[in-house]
């Protein structure tokens, strides 16, 4: 299931025109395609006051696949990442879908150059049910793992640290 905007629709492109995170790189050359969930960022960070906060959920790929990269640069520049907490597979499996997400606590800067502290990481193993949905009586558990920006550019810019 699709769900985005795509710039060869005439509607979808005037909607695109209006994102920066819509353009390939500085250029003036619009992305065939841009995920919601992309543009709800810009979004969010236009409504947030200075140092405002927010926790959303995001697909993990744009968390951690090298053609998102521009992406995760975008986010680095304009927020500082407080938390990636990386959900089960099975956490959205009620609402009928399988997308691996994770959760993300921004802060949005003032300034690009804005110190960028230690990021807590963690890796939820139980959101509460099963993979066919039925609860489950554990709680949630999860691995913690406290890295600075530093050691993410190492791991190719990766936000999501996969393990030590």
């Amino acid at each position: 299931m699709w769900t985005g905007l795509e710039a060869k629709k005439k509607d979808d492109k005037k909607i695109l025109e209006e994102y920066e995170i819509a353009y390939k790189d500085e250029s003036k050359k619009l992305k065939a395609s841009v995920k919601s969930s992309i543009l709800f960022l810009e979004r969010y960070r236009d409504l947030l006051k200075p140092h405002g906060k927010l926790l959303t959920i995001m697909d993990e790929p744009i968390l951690n696949t090298k053609s998102n990269k521009p992406i995760r640069d975008w986010i680095k520049k304009n927020f500082i990442i407080k938390a990636v907490i990386s959900l089960p597979q099975n956490t959205f499996v009620n609402a009928e879908s399988g997308v691996k997400t994770s959760v993300l606590y921004l802060i949005k800067k003032i300034r690009p150059d804005e110190k960028q502290p230690s990021v807590f990481m963690a890796v939820s193993e139980n959101i509460g049910h099963n993979d066919p949905g039925k609860p489950t009586p554990e709680k949630t558990t999860y691995h913690k793992s406290w890295k600075n920006l530093k050691d993410l550019r190492r791991n190719n810019g990766n936000l999501f640290y996969k393990g030590n």
